[in-house]
């Protein structure tokens, strides 16, 4: 869920893509421009009972800015804005339609012990249409994901560990994920994490994530 400052080098491609018993995440970006990435993709939301609702997919459209970078380039901020977001931060009790959500993220990262670790900070706004009822009213909401990741103890990975949820009128219960981030090269992550939260509803469970970069032009 949560995501770090960084806006790639013109030119790059990178697909983010994952996996888990609620759902996948397709999610390519774009380098079109110095500090500027846009990205198109989708989340697939599995059959869910509590959604009462069959396989479906939510288109998400975002685009980034990367406004600031430290003198050691390990922190910085961006902000995103965008249609659609993950469904972690939607309703758990309806379906999740296309162009039914609006966000906007400040994303931060503060590097910590020399760089060994680097905390994210992602507080948001969302607003979430009900698409199904046109006259029920819009949804505000106050989202927040905050991830640490800590290097040097496993080689060319970091121990990562999340929180992340909302508060508006509907609060739900936050979530969090925990596991390993494998960083074998400049072009590939791979990451194995474990979620969970208070919540009855499915939890995150266990998944798997890429992270795959490789350069369009130059």
């Amino acid at each position: 869920m949560t995501d770090n400052y960084v806006s790639m080098p013109r030119g790059t491609v990178t697909s983010a893509l994952t996996a888990g018993p609620r759902g996948a995440l397709v999610l390519p970006s774009f380098a079109l421009f110095h500090g500027w990435e846009f990205f198109v993709g989708a989340s697939l939301i599995w059959d869910d009972d509590e959604r009462g609702s069959d396989d479906h997919f939510n288109t998400i459209v975002n685009v980034k800015w990367e406004f600031y970078e430290n003198r050691d380039r390990t922190g910085g901020l961006a902000m995103l804005l965008g249609i659609g977001a993950k469904p972690g931060y939607l309703s758990k009790d309806r379906r999740v339609d296309s162009f039914s959500a609006y966000q906007y993220v400040l994303m931060g990262t503060l590097p910590l012990f020399g760089g060994r670790v680097l905390w994210d900070l992602n507080p948001g706004v969302l607003l979430e249409l009900d698409r199904e009822d046109p006259g029920s009213d819009s949804e505000w909401r106050f989202t927040y994901a905050t991830r640490v990741a800590v290097y040097g103890v496993i080689p060319a990975s970091a121990i990562v560990g999340e929180v992340y949820g909302d508060i508006g009128a509907e609060t739900g219960d936050p979530e969090f994920k925990g596991g390993i981030r494998w960083e074998p090269s400049d072009q590939l992550n791979v990451a194995l994490t474990y979620g969970g939260g208070p919540g009855e509803g499915r939890p995150p469970g266990l998944e798997i994530g890429a992270l795959i970069y490789s350069r369009l032009f130059d």
